[in-house]
């Protein structure tokens, strides 16, 4: 964040000077942290919000996080994580008949790590639609609330404030995403119910 903060006239002379180059760079960018499983994500997503707004911040993020993850799974796929369904615990095999409501509540919801999500997904063998859309879906809502920090970073820093995952926790932006995950989760809780009726 302190990099960030420091860096933030150079990123906007930048996007202002070459605006393709800056929006290819954020997609690589977001597709290597993704992918190397780096600690990066939500910085990503503050300097693509501030660089080129919320909407089109987030895409880009969203965008390259989603295929450096569709490129981890395949690889764990490819390396049999497929075999590791039959250790998982009790409480977690369920998830394997609900693929769709697993990955858009995970990737809502910051529960777990992006990386360990991608290593559940192989796991449960999850199909590749599935993953690279519910990815998509599901981590849009998120990092457009950190891209849209991003936007306000200058008034941000400037009241002394510190962007981070903990803004997660505040009722403002934590409960729309609730919300989305509690939708995501209908589908499931409808099917519980009409089987035990």
């Amino acid at each position: 964040m302190d990099a960030l903060a420091s860096r933030l006239r150079d990123l906007s002379d930048l996007v202002d000077q070459h605006p393709a180059w800056a929006a290819a760079a954020v997609f690589s960018v977001a597709l290597g942290v993704a992918a190397f499983s780096l600690p990066a994500a939500t910085v990503v997503s503050l300097g693509a919000g501030y660089a080129f707004g919320a909407p089109l911040g987030a895409l880009l993020s969203v965008a390259g996080s989603t295929l450096g993850g569709t490129l981890v799974f395949l690889a764990l796929r490819r390396a049999g994580a497929g075999g590791l369904a039959a250790r998982l615990p009790g409480w977690l095999k369920p998830m394997a008949g609900q693929p769709w409501a697993v990955i858009l509540v995970l990737r809502l919801l910051p529960v777990m790590p992006f990386s360990a999500i991608n290593v559940l997904a192989a796991a449960i063998r999850m199909p590749l639609p599935v993953f690279a859309a519910g990815t998509a879906l599901g981590a849009y809502p998120p990092q457009f609330l950190y891209a849209l920090l991003g936007s306000r970073l200058p008034a941000l820093l400037a009241a002394g404030e510190r962007p981070g995952p903990g803004l997660l926790l505040r009722p403002e932006v934590g409960g729309p995403l609730v919300a989305l995950a509690l939708l995501a989760l209908a589908p499931v809780l409808i099917r519980a119910l009409r089987h035990r009726s």
